[in-house]
């Protein structure tokens, strides 16, 4: 039998790998190999802003917002202190 906290325990990871993977995009360019394969992998969409920018676009309170990946890693930061 899993213990009561198991799906919890998946949506962490689940969550945890999708955090690693937006990080990974940051300081990169949206033409860059390594993000435009990972792009097809993701549940979100991801799109290239000024400069070739990769930019995360979420569905957030009913309104699409758009981030940039340092300013999702700034959120959760914040949110962890």
């Amino acid at each position: 039998m899993f213990p009561l906290s198991f799906p919890t325990s998946i949506t962490f990871l689940t969550l945890m790998s999708l955090l690693a993977n937006i990080l990974k995009s940051s300081g990169r360019r949206f033409s860059d190999a390594s993000i435009r394969g990972d792009v097809k992998l993701w549940p979100f969409k991801v799109f290239a802003a000024h400069g070739g920018k990769p930019m995360i676009n979420v569905e957030y309170k009913g309104e699409e917002k758009q981030f940039a990946a340092e300013e999702i890693s700034s959120m959760v930061l914040m949110k962890m202190a």
